[in-house]
């Protein structure tokens, strides 16, 4: 689920402890609420059992519930949309397909997305970049560390080959095959984009035809 993991697939720390912070208040408030004798049972848990019995108890005890969910909502839902303005995302710019990433996240392929080669030696100048597809493929493209264009803080990368995994490792595919394999196309009205966070293609400009329009 996007919930718990970032744009890199990793375990998303803040929103998984807030998930887990919130299920066990509720949890523990409701059976607190529902069996106050459960609190009676354990002498440390008395005052709040007693608490916990009144009207006042319940209302603190419900407005501290809904207080949390509403923070767990509101930091997930940021922290969702901060990944998904941050994802590696494969475009089409004009008759090209590109890798748009941030110079951020630049930084983190280059230390973390090395490519390698049969003998697993590691290619200079090039970097893999695992995704999957709309319809659950697993894919990766190697990309070039020649930036081909830069527009603030947008770098796009050259697509030098693409992968999609099987039972013998991957196929190489054509760069038309992978843009239906992404739902994205050279027509007008196609989409453009393809965001590895969010797994489908968005309708909206490249950076780069933002900026052209703009000129104008």
């Amino acid at each position: 689920m996007l919930t718990f993991k970032n744009r890199r697939g990793q375990l998303h720390k803040m929103n998984t402890a807030l998930v887990a912070l919130t299920v066990v208040y509720v949890a523990g408030a409701a059976a607190v609420i529902s069996a106050p004798y459960w609190g009676y049972s354990i002498p440390a848990l008395a005052p709040l059992a007693a608490f916990a019995a009144t009207p006042l108890g319940i209302g603190v005890l419900a407005a501290v519930a809904v207080a949390l969910v509403g923070l767990a909502i509101y930091t997930i839902s940021k922290n969702n949309k901060i990944s998904e303005l941050e994802a590696k995302k494969i475009v089409v710019d004009g008759d090209k397909v590109k890798l748009q990433v941030t110079r951020k996240e630049l930084e983190h392929i280059k230390e973390n997305n090395k490519n390698e080669d049969k003998d697993g030696k590691v290619v200079e100048g090039e970097y893999r970049i695992d995704f999957t597809n709309p319809e659950g493929k697993e894919c990766y493209v190697i990309v070039t560390s020649e930036k081909s264009q830069e527009i603030g803080d947008a770098v796009f990368l050259s697509i030098k080959s693409q992968v999609v995994k099987n039972d013998r490792g991957g196929a190489l595919v054509g760069e038309s095959e992978l843009l239906k394999m992404l739902g994205l196309g050279t027509g007008e009205k196609d989409a453009k984009v393809f965001n590895t966070y969010l797994k489908k293609a968005i309708i909206t400009q490249v950076a780069s035809q933002e900026q052209e329009k703009q000129a104008v």
